[in-house]
């Protein structure tokens, strides 16, 4: 008998731990035998939501390094156009006019429903990445203006990771955001909001260079909108949003070829009442920014 191959002396040591570790490949398992791999469907039902989280947590990694990855090719280059996903961090600062907003969100029965469930800290300031539980200002049941906890990013079969933006000029005719545009508008308030420069690289795709922080000049809070649908998790039903993003202004264009769309205070109530004009109030946004580069 031999290790490798240098013969195994009789005497040897180790012989018997050495016997009981070799794989035994002709011998089958009565375990596996007894409990066979889960078939890939039901894998991918059970865990898809965890796996597309932990996904999108890894192209966060690559973006800030500088590149990103695409899961399925072919809805990614739909989806997340230029390969690097634009408007995907916000910063919460708390602030008198923020305040409220997050003590509402607080006291709703649904956000403690999500936190524990779903497993997630309510965010009330600091900065938001995808799949954070955040505020969000949309119409009730009763067709006022209320706030409500939301998580951040859609969850869609083969995209490999929440889809947090969705552009302004197609919303009102894609499947996945048609039904939002019409009917399901929230407002999602932020301080300001992050954007990675968009540079070329050798290889055609973009690449991310420097931080940036952005937010309309002169308000004290940049509504950004946004569209929401229902989810659900174990039982549990709850909304979920994308932002919007339109063509940019001027004066961030060297950033980014996107920006966020980002409504006037005074216009918030009509772009998430189901009877408002989307289109009408979209040609409203704000487009004068002040930004900074910033880092980390």
């Amino acid at each position: 008998m031999e290790i490798g191959s240098m013969p195994m002396p009789p005497a040897f040591r180790y012989r018997d731990v050495f016997l009981k570790g070799r794989p035994r490949h002709d011998v089958p398992d009565p375990f596996s035998l007894r409990h066979p791999p889960m078939p890939a469907s039901r894998w991918a039902k059970i865990f898809a939501p965890f796996d597309a989280l932990k996904g999108f947590e890894e192209a966060i990694r690559l973006k800030e390094a500088g590149c990103a990855g695409e899961a399925d090719p072919a809805q990614a280059a739909e989806l997340f156009p230029g390969g690097i996903a634009m408007c995907c961090r916000y910063y919460m600062e708390m602030s008198p006019e923020l305040r409220p907003i997050v003590e509402e969100m607080n006291r709703s029965p649904l956000a403690a429903k999500m936190r524990d469930l779903l497993g997630k800290p309510l965010t009330s300031e600091g900065e938001v990445r995808p799949a954070d539980l955040v505020p969000a200002v949309a119409t009730s049941s009763g067709g006022k203006r209320a706030v409500f906890p939301m998580v951040w990013g859609y969850t869609v079969p083969g995209a490999g990771r929440p889809v947090v933006n969705c552009r302004v000029e197609t919303a009102p005719l894609k499947p996945l955001w048609k039904e939002g545009w019409q009917q399901h508008r929230c407002a999602i308030p932020a301080s300001w909001y992050f954007e990675w420069e968009h540079l070329p690289s050798p290889s055609g795709k973009a690449r991310a260079g420097a931080k940036y922080l952005i937010q309309p000049r002169g308000c004290a809070l940049a509504w950004l909108a946004g569209l929401y649908r229902i989810e659900e998790f174990r039982g549990l039903k709850y909304p979920v949003f994308s932002v919007l993003t339109r063509e940019p202004s001027e004066e961030i264009r060297f950033i980014h070829d996107r920006m966020p769309l980002i409504l006037p205070a005074s216009r918030v109530d009509e772009w998430i009442s189901p009877a408002g004009d989307p289109a009408a109030v979209a040609r409203s946004a704000l487009t004068e920014m002040v930004f900074e580069k910033t880092a980390g």
